[in-house]
């Protein structure tokens, strides 16, 4: 609470919360300030409690419109939190079926459909309304979404160039005994590794920033 001691109702201390959680650092001593001011009844609630809501609905709805993304860019985001949404689920559906059955696309078509449209679908909701209503932990949230294909892909790659470059080094044949599934293995733990460092990046950058600006 940024006044303490003003004797808040449910209904204010939600909207101050809610306030709180939209401003960046610098106008939440604003905020602070402003409710320290605002005169106080005797049992220590706030005198015209209604200028007061009106006053907060109105910093609250001016707060999120300047957090809104626009529709074009929800569009994009809905995109690639749909894309990180059903790429998860198209491996989890192939290792299932790897685990139960030995192959892949064994299960009727209907299951490949719920399975990867359903939570692609739901992946590319979130993306649309944490553009359109975002917070800070939705906003962090997207942020990693983004940044763990594009790491684990980044990383794939750097490895790939690493592998063709060490068996260039060394004698021929020598990367042969190693054996290839300990190169996939170590292809696919260094993607994961690098997917998500990326992530991790990505949602301390957003939770920091978030508390910088109101972009």
């Amino acid at each position: 609470m940024a006044a303490p001691d003003l004797r808040l109702d449910p209904a204010l201390a939600a909207m101050v919360a809610a306030l709180e959680g939209q401003l960046p650092a610098a106008e939440r001593a604003g905020l602070a300030r402003m409710l320290a001011a605002w005169p106080r009844t005797a049992s220590g609630g706030p005198e015209r409690p209604e200028p007061l809501q009106e006053g907060l609905a109105a910093l609250l709805d001016q707060a999120r419109a300047q957090r809104r993304a626009d529709i074009g860019t929800a569009i994009k985001h809905a995109s690639w939190s749909g894309a990180f949404g059903a790429f998860c689920s198209l491996l989890v559906h192939a290792g299932a079926e790897i685990a139960l059955a030995g192959r892949t696309w064994t299960w009727p078509e209907v299951f490949a459909w719920l399975g990867i449209g359903v939570p692609g679908l739901v992946f590319a909701a979130f993306g649309f309304w944490q553009a359109r209503a975002p917070t800070r932990l939705t906003r962090t949230l997207f942020r990693g979404f983004v940044a763990l294909p594009a790491g684990g892909l980044g990383a794939a790659l750097l490895l790939l160039l690493v592998i063709v470059a060490i068996d260039d080094a060394l004698p021929e044949g020598t990367m042969e005994r190693v054996g290839e599934a300990w190169l996939v293995a170590g292809l696919v733990l260094g993607s994961l590794a690098g997917g998500v460092t990326a992530a991790a990046w990505a949602m301390r950058r957003a939770w920091r920033r978030w508390d910088e600006t109101t972009g």
